[in-house]
């Protein structure tokens, strides 16, 4: 007898017209590379995926050219046993603040995964481009203190399409560098 671990699937799937962050190609794309009604021997596709789309994590790199492409972290890097669900609702364009997450901090300590529920993810099927463009996003001080309070957080995510937003580029990019 062996006990598995617990697991718990939090991806979207990819497709074609998943909403995705505006300006990027489609999460998804197939083509047609053989196929048996052309006279070949099987049907293959070539298959491609948008790294910056549908449910994703930003490796190091994404923000910092000095940083370790997702490839090069090892798989302990995505391996989470104390993930800890945050309630924080937001609406369009709106930011998570460093109050906001401060409140939570005796169960900060303990987490490994920090997962951002904003109540977001209602718009992804429902009003796909205001789920790529007006999504709530996590400021960069809430960012800054969960990585300098809890060094035992190795990913922070948010139900949305990025942990930053279209119209916000400059915390964005802020956010992105301190995760």
């Amino acid at each position: 007898v062996s006990l598995m671990p617990n697991f718990r699937l939090l991806s979207y799937p990819m497709t074609a017209d998943a909403p995705v962050w505006p300006g990027n190609p489609p999460a998804a794309q197939t083509k047609a590379n053989s196929s048996i009604a052309a006279g070949e021997i099987a049907n293959t596709t070539i298959l491609t995926l948008f790294s910056h789309s549908g449910t994703h994590f930003d490796d190091p790199k994404h923000f910092n050219d000095q940083g370790p492409s997702g490839f090069q972290l090892g798989i302990d890097h995505f391996i989470f046993f104390k993930p800890l669900v945050l309630d924080i609702p937001k609406s369009d364009d709106e930011m998570i603040y460093r109050d906001e997450v401060e409140a939570f901090a005796g169960f900060l300590a303990a987490a490994d995964l920090v997962l951002l529920r904003t109540g977001w993810s209602q718009w992804r099927d429902l009003e796909k481009e205001r789920y790529a463009t007006r999504n709530p996003m996590l400021h960069p001080e809430a960012a800054r203190y969960l990585m300098e309070s809890f060094p035992n957080i190795k990913g922070v995510a948010i139900d949305a399409a990025s942990i930053g937003a279209p119209e916000k580029v400059e915390p964005t990019i802020e956010t992105h560098q301190i995760l």
